[in-house]
Parts: structure tokens; C-alpha cells; sequence
């Protein structure tokens, strides 16, 4: 009996994307997203005073958590450029870096927010830190439900048709 991967083991598969898109079209459709939401993280770099400020979180903790998500950001930026080129020369090596990079990215995502939800709530913003932690947590589910499955689903048919042309 064979030794299963991670990623086969539990990221789901789609054989569609959003239940109606092939796959292909579906992946390049999230590269196009994930880069625009990788300039939103990019972009929270000057969110530094509101989390200071607004949050009262402690000003290099502030500070490690803008830079954090601005490093990520880039890194998302360019993981989201190799997924869209992968998806038109059908580089399964290029995918399954994407979805270890989304792995990666979830661990430093959660602790950022989980930091930031704290913060919130010692300092008595418990409406802003239900929002966070819910956003993020929403934000998840969604990619792990109809994201992860379709590009993990294109990244096996790229496997299955290597296997039967190899």
C-alpha cells in the first residue's frame, strides 16, 4: 500500500471550478485574484497607526505585523504570477508550489490574526476583533472549499495526462 501526500491526502479535489468553469480557466482565474488580493497585503503596510491607535496594540508588535503581511503580499504577488504561467504551460511543479506557498501562508496569516484579535480585545474592541477573526476565518473557508480543489484538481489531471503521454 502506497504512502499517500499531504496534499492528496487533504486538499480537496474539483473537477470543476465553481462548479461550472474547467479548471484551467478556473486557475487562472484565482492567479488573477490572488494577485489582486496580494496588493491588499501589500497595501497594509500603512495600517501601522490604525493598529497602534485604533487596535492599541503595542507599536512593535504593530510593526512586526505590517511588515509581516507586506513580505507576504510580495510573496503572494509572485506565487500568483508562476500559478497564472503554470496554468497556460500546464507546470505542475509551478502548482504544487502554489499550494504549499497557501499552507505556508495560512500559518503566518492565523498567527498575524490571532495577534491582532488579542490586541483588539484587550483593548476592549471586541466588535473588531469578532471581525477580523470571522473575516479571516470566512476568508479561509472559502479558498479551502472551491480554490485549493480546483487548482489541486488541475494540478492532478496535468499528473494523469503526463502519466498516460509518459
Amino acid at each position: 500500500m502506497g504512502q499517500k501526500s499531504i496534499l492528496n491526502a487533504y486538499c480537496p479535489l474539483s473537477t470543476r471550478c465553481c462548479f461550472c468553469v474547467n479548471l484551467r480557466y478556473g486557475t487562472i482565474a484565482i492567479a488573477v485574484l490572488g494577485f489582486l488580493m496580494s496588493i491588499f497585503y501589500m497595501a497594509l503596510l500603512d495600517a501601522e497607526e490604525f493598529l497602534k491607535d485604533y487596535v492599541g496594540m503595542h507599536p512593535v508588535t504593530a510593526l512586526i505585523i505590517v511588515h509581516t503581511y507586506a513580505i507576504l503580499g510580495v510573496l503572494m504577488n509572485a506565487i500568483n504570477i508562476i500559478l497564472f504561467a503554470a496554468s497556460f504551460t500546464y507546470n505542475e511543479f509551478y502548482i504544487l508550489m502554489y499550494l504549499w506557498f497557501a499552507i505556508i501562508f495560512f500559518i503566518f496569516d492565523f498567527l498575524m490574526v490571532m495577534i491582532t484579535t488579542i490586541a483588539a480585545l484587550s483593548a476592549k474592541k471586541a466588535l473588531f476583533a469578532v471581525a477580523i477573526f470571522c473575516g479571516d476565518i470566512a476568508y479561509w473557508v472559502i479558498l479551502y472549499n472551491f480554490a485549493f480543489p480546483a487548482v489541486n484538481g488541475f494540478r492532478r489531471s496535468i499528473h494523469t495526462v503526463v502519466i498516460f503521454l509518459g
